[in-house]
This record gives structure tokens, sequence and C-alpha cells, in this order.
């Protein structure tokens, strides 16, 4: 169990045990909230301040910005210059991306380590998928999808956090699936991921159309409002096609790529489309997100 340290927050009681876990990086809260200000200039200045401030993050969006994929012929050295190149919007999922990544320290074995890579693996292919899907829909909320799928796993590093030894080993029983069912996490610890993510948020300020989409993306049935259950249905189906996409390049090569799932037919109902023309909006996506993951990941 984590100890009493004043740097960690403190989530409450589940049946079983205590949570404790660090603190997000006070630059992704800013970030999040500049992302979600809906206003119809950006505060692009303001941005190049947090990222500024913020070396690690700094560094990767120089490193981007002069990266061959973006063609900058002279090199950028300076981050004001660089967020105005590559936008308001890509800045925020870059520095949002990072910010997930320096949570890393919280592990504290090999085994935990490989299970982190791989939940923030699935977790950046969420946040592609999500932010494909909601802009070709064009729901209400589409801002949002990016930091949806990029956090939905939250829940997953606090059981990693608070009881490495008993999730290392759910995590390594799964066959089938990417990481543990949500159920097999309730047997286990009495509560699970979804929920424990959209507690973790809450305690971090997070807005309330986050957390809630994030603790019923499994069940988005129990949410009410078209804006609210368009974003928990766009995301249950951006993270099935993040994980099946990573399963298909390892356990499950050679599968086809990307099977509907009952959220993909749920989708496609509210946003009075069909499932073909969803799966056709992922499907050959499937170079692109593994670039997209592996790129993030290498910084």
């Amino acid at each position: 169990m984590a100890s009493d340290s004043t740097n960690h927050t403190y989530l409450g009681e589940t049946p079983d045990f205590s949570l404790r876990f660090p603190p997000l990086p006070k630059t992704m809260a800013e970030i999040t909230r500049l992302a979600e200000d809906g206003a119809e200039t950006p505060d692009t200045p303001r941005l190049a301040e947090v990222v500024r401030a913020d070396p690690i993050i700094a560094a990767f969006v120089l490193r981007r910005v002069n990266s061959v994929y973006h063609g900058v012929r002279r090199e950028v050295d300076d981050v004001r210059q660089a967020v105005l190149l590559l936008g308001f919007e890509e800045v925020c999922n870059l520095a949002l991306t990072v910010g997930m990544m320096e949570l890393e320290e919280i592990v504290v074995s090999g085994e935990s380590a490989a299970i982190f890579r791989d939940i923030m693996k699935v977790s950046i292919g969420a946040a592609f998928f999500g932010r494909e899907l909601a802009n070709h829909l064009r729901i209400p909320q589409k801002n949002k999808a990016f930091t949806l799928g990029l956090q939905h796993a939250v829940g997953r590093l606090v059981l990693l956090y608070n009881r490495p030894r008993e999730y290392e080993a759910l995590w390594t029983s799964t066959r089938q699936d990417f990481g543990p069912r949500v159920v097999n996490e309730r047997m286990t610890f009495g509560t699970d991921h979804s929920d424990l993510g959209a507690r973790a948020l809450e305690r971090w300020n997070y807005p309330e159309t986050i957390t809630a989409v994030i603790r019923s993306y499994h069940r988005p049935g129990a949410l009410k409002g078209y804006n609210l259950r368009s974003s928990a249905l766009t995301l249950s189906v951006a993270v099935s096609a993040a994980e099946q996409l990573l399963l298909s390049l390892t356990t499950q090569r050679g599968k086809p790529f990307f099977t509907p799932t009952p959220a993909t037919h749920a989708l496609a109902r509210l946003a009075k489309t069909t499932t073909t023309r969803l799966v056709e909006q992922i499907r050959p996506r499937r170079d692109e997100a593994r670039d997209y993951i592996r790129g993030m990941l290498q910084g």
C-alpha cells in the first residue's frame, strides 16, 4: 500500500483498501483548462507560457516541430514559434500525452513498467481514434475526445500504484483481452478502473463532462442527454479500436483489424449513420494510428 506522504492525493476507501495517488502534474490541469475553454479564439500565448514553464514538455514540443514529419527547414528553438507552427490543438494533445507519461514514476518494478507502457499505448490509441471519430461525427463535445481517450485508463494506474502485485497478476492472467475486464477488477478489488479514474480526475478538478464520461464509458446507457452519451459511446468505440489494434500487432497477428462492438452499433444509431461507415473511419487508419502511438512514446 502507498505511504502517507503529503505528496499523494487521498482518493477515499474501497471495500478492501485505501487509495492514494501521486498528484497530477500542474501543467496537465492547466492545459486541460485551456483545451476545454471553448473560446472562439484559443489562448495560444498562454499555452506557450505553460509549455515553456515545463522543461520536459517544452523539449518534446520542440523535438516534434523540428522533426522531418513537420518539414521544418530551419531548427526552431522558441516555444512560442513552435506552438504557432504546430497549432493550438496539437500542442495541447502533445502536452497532455507527455504529462501522462511522466506518471511512469509511480511504478516500482519491471513488470509494472511494462504494464504502464501498455496502458499508455492503448490510451494514446484511444485518443487518436476518439479524435478521428468525434471530428467525423461532429459530436457536440468533440474537443474533449482526445482528452477522454488519453485519460480513460487513469484508474488502471491507480490500481497499479496501490496494489502492484495483485494488478500485475490480474493483468498477466488476461489472454483474449487487452488488460483485465472491469468485472474482474471488481471481483478482485471491489471497484474498477473506470470508477477510480473518474474519482481521481474529480480530485484533480476536471470538469464533470469528462469525469462522468470516463466513469460510464463501459455502460454509456447510464448517461442521460445526447452530449454525454455520444461522448461515452465515442470513447467506448475508440478504446475498443485501440485495444484491437494493439492485439492485432501482438497476440492476434494476422486477424482482421477491428470487429464492431455493441457500442459501435449504438453510436451509429445515435449519430444517424451506419456501422459500416464508422468502421470505414477506423480500419483504414490502422497504420496511421500505430505510427502515432510509436511517435508519441518515442518523443
